[in-house]
């Protein structure tokens, strides 16, 4: 990685043929990683280091510790247990959508040994009454 100071807090990095611009005082890199996720990205993190700041100054707010305490300040409230009664509706079934077009049909052929009994598959041969 080879980087190049432009100005005051510019700086020009060329890493495995990508080409970015660090700017230090904006927390920004052309690489849009620092942007978007608020840490310094490979490039912001050599200058950086090059300038021999702290590291910790270029993170955004959100990630400090007292970020982290106020989010999980609030306590969650424990859900009841299936034996305790809660006053609530039962909850109701979706509303039944009438698709457009013909119904289907619910008729299906069977299949050969499906529906009767498998040993009665064999046709019975009819009698008339007068030679019975």
């Amino acid at each position: 990685m080879v980087f190049l100071w432009v100005g005051g807090f510019l700086g020009w990095v060329l890493a495995d043929a990508d080409q970015v611009i660090v700017d230090l005082q904006n927390s920004c890199c052309t690489c849009y990683h620092w942007q978007l996720t608020g840490l310094p990205c490979v490039h912001g993190f050599a200058c950086i280091l090059d300038k021999r700041t702290d590291p910790e100054q270029y993170v955004d707010h959100y990630y400090t510790r007292e970020r982290y305490i106020e989010a999980y300040d609030l306590s969650i409230q424990p859900m009841p247990g299936p034996r305790e009664k809660i006053n609530m509706r039962e909850p109701l079934p979706p509303p039944v959508r009438v698709m457009p077009g013909r119904p289907k049909s619910k008729k299906r052929k069977m299949e050969r040994g499906e529906g009767a009994a498998e040993g009665s598959t064999q046709k019975k041969q009819k009698i008339c009454q007068k030679c019975a």
